[in-house]
């Protein structure tokens, strides 16, 4: 499950990366992503019988915005430090595309324990990249690198870096055979 969404993945990172500055927010943006994504997943999966299909997207859309809007305001309470530092990049996850695809792809189809053990498998691997733009921005002095352009072009490097793993990776496992 984790691979069968690699471009929504990539792209629901982009928001993100204007955030990913240093490890402290780039963490906290991915905690607040995990909590976003599977507490919306786990509710449109154990209301999945009670949502017509012509309304789906719709109630996803809303699910999704009520669940970063309770988050919002618990880190607004709790942590306004962090809140003000992440600041509107929260209200976007509302509309992520990887919360969208996720809540349709398997929310809608699976029961909430399917449904969360995979949100869980395609989130981390979000998580873990803003963990470590973050951590390579501020630890490699490229926190203010042209501002998000800087995530960018570590995002574009990452993935050039896997592209060019991914034959040498199929080559050894040839040569293995």
């Amino acid at each position: 499950m984790i691979m069968r969404y690699p471009l929504h993945t990539a792209l629901a990172v982009c928001p993100m990366l204007a955030i990913a500055v240093d490890l402290q927010l780039a963490s906290w943006m991915g905690l607040v992503f995990l909590a976003t994504v599977c507490s919306s997943s786990l509710i449109i999966s154990l209301s999945r019988n009670f949502i017509p299909l012509q309304l789906r997207i719709p109630l996803i859309l809303m699910i999704s915005a009520t669940v970063v809007t309770a988050i919002s305001l618990i880190l607004q309470y709790f942590t306004y430090d962090i809140f003000a530092g992440l600041g509107i990049y929260i209200p976007l996850l509302a509309m992520n595309c990887l919360v969208i695809a996720l809540a349709e792809e398997v929310a809608l189809r699976h029961g909430p324990v399917k449904t969360v053990l995979n949100i869980v498998g395609t989130v981390v691997i979000v998580v873990l990249l803003l963990i470590v733009i973050g951590g390579a921005r501020q630890y490699a002095g490229l926190s203010s690198l042209a501002g998000p352009a800087g995530g960018f072009l570590l995002l574009g490097l990452l993935l050039a870096g896997v592209n060019f793993l991914q034959p040498v990776k199929a080559g050894l496992q040839a040569a293995d055979q």
